[in-house]
């Protein structure tokens, strides 16, 4: 799984995205096993923040395409006008029938993300438990 920070002509949005399937350590991703396989993929409108304590955040987000592996390890321009993406956190997830867990690398905490769908969008719970520390991904950290 991945969150990657999506800068376009309109703005920032933050794209979270979801492996539907097994992704082995060291796979191309860019190669021909980055098609191999789908994402679930929502878009968000502001990044997943936490205070110190915080447990929980509500958000609304679009339910998108799935995508392409690939993007589980693309940053840059996707072409067409469409801008640019960096990733800002990445991790490993299970989907559910009704939510999805994850834990995201070197960040301490495991988050579960449950959805309520309405037309076009969803309101989306996060939960995160095993971390009080404050958490902020709004933007790619320093590489």
């Amino acid at each position: 799984m991945a969150i990657l920070r999506h800068e376009s002509a309109t703005g920032a949005h933050w794209d979270c995205l979801f492996s539907r399937v097994t992704v082995p350590p060291g796979a191309d991703l860019l190669g021909a096993a980055g098609d191999a396989g789908k994402l679930l993929a929502y878009r968000i409108g502001s990044p997943i923040t936490f205070a110190a304590g915080q447990s929980q955040i509500d958000l609304i987000a679009e339910p998108m395409i799935d995508h392409r592996l690939r993007y589980l390890a693309y940053e840059g321009d996707i072409g067409g006008g469409r801008g640019v993406v960096a990733r800002v956190a990445q991790g490993r997830c299970a989907i559910e029938s009704d939510r999805i867990r994850f834990v995201l690398d070197a960040v301490p905490g495991f988050f579960t993300w449950s959805a309520a769908r309405t037309v076009g969008r969803c309101a989306v719970t996060i939960v995160r438990t095993g971390a009080d520390d404050a958490l902020d991904l709004a933007a790619p950290p320093n590489r």
